[in-house]
């Protein structure tokens, strides 16, 4: 080992203890957990009203929707393990080097995070272009096929594999990969600049999403009206205007301050690089880890938010079973016999 690889080592062990003494990161670690715990309750809290009390929706909506509910849940849970880990580490360690993470370890722990910023506004895109497609062919919708929320789902997951892929690459011809990490950070100078160039395409793509949320809640509207005004009326469309206006309802004002939390954590980003000279590794990354508590906020309130929809909606549903022509005659005719006895 020569004295470049001595140097480099003696200082990520000196950042990461740094970084886990800090009291930014002891707060924010803690207050990350309890959202961590938030999430996972709200997920589990939510399968089992689903599983009791199902409500109808269009199948490509349910498959959008667990898509999101799923992404919510995987990035939780590194997020929390990465934590935990740390805490125990801080306990009982005998060595700064002793806190520093495998570079396997490393990615296994920030890859999931990595894949909610890419796939998270590409899901609520495709939740806006699906209510789109509903609002459009709003007639005969109720009766399409599955194929666009299986498509839209594997377009998402492709994307955010490949942002892995990059980081990963770009990392790995790194020289400090090529040992346990001090401070886990897979930003590199190799693709910095590529991160922040997506942050933004993912920042107009969140804009699109929420304008997307407007023209369809205004359209299902205006068709509600038109409707009712003319006397143009259909089952069939009127109950999908209605479960687009429903849903849009539901998503937008998540879709909106999705933009919002993530413009500030971007802000947030952007603040720390320029300053990023005048500040040690540690600092840098706990204020760029404090920023993150903004998406998991988000992520713990849309989920309370649809356990409270899936509170409000389960009983109300009533299922009414329409009985086939056989059995209503035949029941017209007992009460025919009843009525001469």
């Amino acid at each position: 080992m020569n004295s470049s690889t001595i140097c480099t080592v003696s200082s990520s062990c000196i950042d990461i203890a740094q970084f886990l003494k800090q009291p930014l990161y002891q707060i924010t670690s803690w207050v990350q957990l309890a959202i961590v715990l938030v999430i996972l309750v709200s997920i589990f809290t939510l399968i089992r009203r689903w599983l009791v009390h199902k409500i109808t929706i269009h199948g490509n909506l349910m498959i959008l929707v667990f898509n999101l509910v799923f992404l919510y849940c995987l990035n939780a849970v590194f997020c929390g393990a990465s934590i935990i880990r740390y805490k125990i580490l801080f306990y009982f360690y005998s060595s700064n080097c002793d806190l520093r993470t495998p570079a396997w370890l490393a990615f296994v722990l920030t890859a999931p995070p990595y894949l909610y910023l890419a796939a998270n506004p590409g899901i609520h895109f495709f939740i806006m272009a699906e209510r789109c497609r509903a609002t459009l062919f709003a007639r005969h919708y109720e009766n399409e096929g599955f194929r666009f929320g299986w498509i839209c789902s594997a377009i998402s997951w492709a994307f955010a594999f490949s942002f892995i892929l990059y980081i990963i690459l770009t990392d790995l011809s790194a020289d400090g990969f090529s040992q346990p990490l001090g401070v886990v950070s897979l930003t590199s100078r190799n693709n910095a600049q590529g991160i922040i160039y997506l942050h933004y395409a993912l920042l107009l793509l969140l804009i699109v999403t929420s304008i997307g949320d407007f023209w369809v809640k205004i359209m299902n509207q205006k068709q509600l009206n038109r409707s009712a005004k003319y006397g143009n009326y259909s089952v069939s469309k009127n109950y999908q205007m209605r479960e687009n206006l429903l849903t849009i309802r539901l998503i937008l004002p998540l879709d909106i301050s999705y933009a919002i939390f993530f413009g500030i954590f971007l802000l947030i980003g952007l603040a720390i690089r320029f300053y990023r000279l005048q500040m040690s590794k540690g600092d840098y990354v706990a204020i760029y880890n404090s920023a993150i508590t903004l998406l998991l906020l988000h992520s713990a309130v849309t989920l309370v938010i649809y356990n409270k929809y899936f509170k409000f909606a389960s009983p109300k549903r009533k299922i009414i079973r329409v009985k086939p022509l056989k059995e209503l005659t035949e029941d017209y005719f007992k009460q025919l016999q009843n009525q001469w006895k």
